[in-house]
C-alpha cells in the first residue's frame, strides 16, 4: 500500500507541474480568466453536460495534463486510474457519478477522466493531512432575486496558481426546488466546490 500511496503523492506534485505547463505544450484555447459559468438543470445529468459543455477547453486542457499523471500511476503501480475508478466509486453518491457523467458527456473526455480529476483533489487532502480549507459566505438579499438566499465557497488553497488557467466561477441555481443556489470557485470539470 505504500508504494501506491507514494505513487499518487509523487503523481499529484507532477500532475500540478504538468498541468501548469500544458498550457504551453498543449494546443486549447484556454486563458487565464475567472469564467462565471451559470448552471441551470433540473438533474444532476443536465447540470452536468451544461456544465461540460460550458468548460469544454478548460476540461479538455486539464484532461490532457492528467492523462500525463496517469501514465506516470501505471509505470510506478502497474495500475492505471481506472483501478482507482472502480475502488472508490462505490463510496461516491450517485448523483455525483450521474453528474459527472454529465459532464464527461459535454466536454468531450471520458468518464474516467473526470473521475480521476475529481479523486485526485481529495485524495490529496488525505494525504497531506491538511487543516486548510475554504472560506464560505451567504449572500442574503443580494442583488439577484431569482437566486434568492446564496450560499458560496472560495477558493483559499495556496496551490491555486499553479491550476489557474483551469479556475472558474460557478454560479448555480437552486437545485432540487426550494434548495438554495451556490456560487464557488473550483477547477474546471471537479464537480461541487474545493472545500
Amino acid at each position: 500500500m505504500k508504494k501506491v500511496e507514494t505513487a499518487i503523492l509523487s503523481a499529484i506534485l507532477i500532475f500540478a507541474g504538468v498541468s501548469y505547463l500544458s498550457y504551453w505544450w498543449i494546443k486549447t484555447d484556454v486563458t487565464p480568466q475567472n469564467r462565471v459559468v451559470d448552471l441551470w438543470g433540473i438533474d444532476p445529468f443536465s447540470i452536468g453536460l451544461q456544465y461540460g459543455l460550458s468548460c469544454k477547453n478548460e476540461i479538455q486542457g486539464i484532461c490532457s495534463a492528467l492523462g500525463l499523471v496517469d501514465g506516470f500511476f501505471k509505470l510506478l503501480t502497474n495500475l492505471a486510474s481506472i483501478h482507482f475508478t472502480l475502488i472508490m466509486q462505490p463510496f461516491v453518491p450517485e448523483e455525483y457519478l450521474i453528474e459527472m457523467c454529465g459532464v464527461a458527456l459535454g466536454a468531450g473526455v471520458t468518464y474516467n477522466q473526470i473521475f480521476f480529476l475529481n479523486y485526485m483533489a481529495d485524495y490529496m487532502q488525505i494525504l497531506s493531512g491538511s487543516a486548510l480549507s475554504c472560506s464560505q459566505f451567504i449572500l442574503v438579499n443580494n442583488t439577484l432575486p431569482i437566486y434568492g438566499p446564496m450560499f458560496g465557497r472560495t477558493l483559499d488553497y495556496p496551490g491555486d496558481m499553479v491550476l489557474d488557467r483551469y479556475q472558474v466561477i460557478i454560479r448555480l441555481n437552486a437545485y432540487p426546488d426550494g434548495g438554495n443556489s451556490i456560487i464557488g470557485h473550483t477547477i474546471a470539470g471537479m464537480i461541487g466546490y474545493l472545500t
